[in-house]
């Protein structure tokens, strides 16, 4: 009877973790990784928006800025901690080169731009908007398939 229990009891607990990696993807145990997936690439979109409305004025700081500055920073370090709730294999079911995109150009370079506001880093800062230029020019080229997919 022992030697009869062991195997049993590994491929309940296979079943058990398959179907519960199933209902945690499908969203059913809370927020599910379309959900989170879908924040962050709306987030982004948001920060770049904010972004543009910063350069606005020339260099001027001013109290509108400085809390537009710390709420478009907030959202950063927000859909960086979200992207960590995506898995590849989400991603990779998508579109080939969305992990790529996602993880190096859009997290990435939010990652590289956060550091160089906190660092006042103009290079690092750079760095950053050229990977989430890589990424917006992946997301417009793929804006229906991602629409789609993701945010619909």
């Amino acid at each position: 009877m022992k030697g009869k229990l062991g195997p049993a009891l590994l491929v309940i607990t296979l079943v058990f973790n398959l179907i519960s990696a199933s209902a945690a993807a499908a969203g059913w145990f809370g927020t599910s990784e379309k959900e989170y997936c879908k924040r962050v690439i709306m987030n982004f979109i948001k920060m770049n928006d904010m972004s543009a409305e910063l350069a606005k004025g020339g260099g001027r700081n001013t109290p509108d800025k400085e809390r537009l500055a710390e709420k478009m920073q907030a959202l950063i370090r927000n859909s960086i901690d979200d992207s960590t709730k995506v898995s590849d294999q989400f991603l990779d079911g998508i579109h080939p080169q969305l992990r790529v995109q996602f993880r190096q150009n859009l997290i990435r370079g939010g990652n590289l731009y956060l550091e160089g506001l906190e660092t006042s880093d103009v290079s690092t800062q750079i760095k950053g908007l050229q990977r989430l230029e890589a990424w917006d020019n992946f997301r417009r080229a793929n804006l229906n398939l991602l629409y789609d997919r993701i945010v619909k």
